[in-house]
């Protein structure tokens, strides 16, 4: 699909569809401006890979 798909975290699209379609419908009601909800987007998008990526096992043999 694209460059490096493979490597986003197990669940991370289904998560990511979720936080689109409740800020774009904040920004659909006039609760936000269209800026708020693509800063809203990558900060909450971003926390989640952040998460996902300090849940990752770390391999006491390394």
């Amino acid at each position: 699909m694209y460059k490096n798909f493979d490597k986003l975290p197990k669940g991370f699209l289904m998560t990511f569809d979720s936080i689109i379609n409740e800020e774009m419908e904040k920004l659909l009601k006039g609760k936000d401006t269209a800026e708020t909800a693509l800063q809203q987007i990558e900060a909450r998008s971003q926390a989640e890979l952040d998460k996902k990526t300090d849940e990752i096992p770390v391999d006491p043999k390394r």
